[in-house]
């Protein structure tokens, strides 16, 4: 379920750890490793075409971990979600939907505001 959830949802390549990599279809352990050596030498990743420049990071591999889908919105618009839903999981039309809705609204956080705690002296 954790590696559906990963590759459905997304990682933050510039802030991920060798474990939540290690969830995305299309890295393995030494390309894993390689991501974040070539994060740590020539941080930030700027665009998913970047990760074509991690050493031993193929166009098979790219293909299967960045998810080049998510920016083209005409193929994102002719989706057909049926093809998608999973009941057993739990992946139905609405949720379906509602995932691909936030693809054409980058970054926008449907969390409200909260106040942050702190401790008493």
């Amino acid at each position: 379920m954790m590696v559906a959830s990963v590759n459905q949802v997304g990682v933050d390549v510039n802030a991920a750890s060798i474990e939540l990599l290690s969830r995305v279809s299309g890295l393995g352990p030494k390309l894993e490793e390689a991501v974040v050596r070539y994060r740590n030498e020539h941080a930030p990743f700027r665009s998913r075409q970047d990760l074509l420049q991690v050493p031993r990071l193929g166009p098979k591999a790219f293909e299967q971990a960045a998810g080049e889908l998510m920016e083209n919105e005409k193929l994102l618009s002719g989706m057909k979600l049926e093809n998608y839903m999973n009941q057993n999981e739990g992946v139905g039309a609405s949720i379906l939907q509602d995932t691909l809705s936030e693809q054409f609204r980058p970054r926008r956080d449907p969390r409200r505001e909260f106040e942050a705690f702190s401790f008493a002296p």
